[in-house]
């Protein structure tokens, strides 16, 4: 984060922003495979319940997607977004309870 914030103040007035992107748990095949080995169960509604409940219990209720993680960079990416600068964006489901 203090490095997006430095690039930030470097980048001043140049027309490019720093912004980070903080992901909570994703579900990923390496989870998937971490999940098995645990013996989590194999039913996918099941499995994703258990792995919240016990690895990233957030309000959403469920794990994050590569979607989720992509559409956060191709908004901060895009110009709609041009005023965020220097900012830490969790997209997270709401894990971390604090405010940054």
């Amino acid at each position: 984060m203090n490095l997006s914030v430095s690039l930030a103040n470097a980048l001043a007035n140049t027309g490019v922003t720093s912004n980070a992107i903080s992901p909570g748990l994703i579900w990923t095949e390496i989870v998937d495979k971490l999940a098995d080995e645990m013996g989590v169960p194999q039913n996918r509604i099941e499995r994703e319940q258990k792995l919240v409940a016990e690895w990233a219990p957030n309000p959403s209720g469920r794990l994050g997607r590569v979607e989720d993680i992509a559409n956060a960079i191709a908004f901060v990416a895009s110009p709609k977004a041009n005023y965020i600068n220097g900012a830490n964006i969790r997209v997270d489901g709401g894990f971390v309870p604090t405010v940054n």
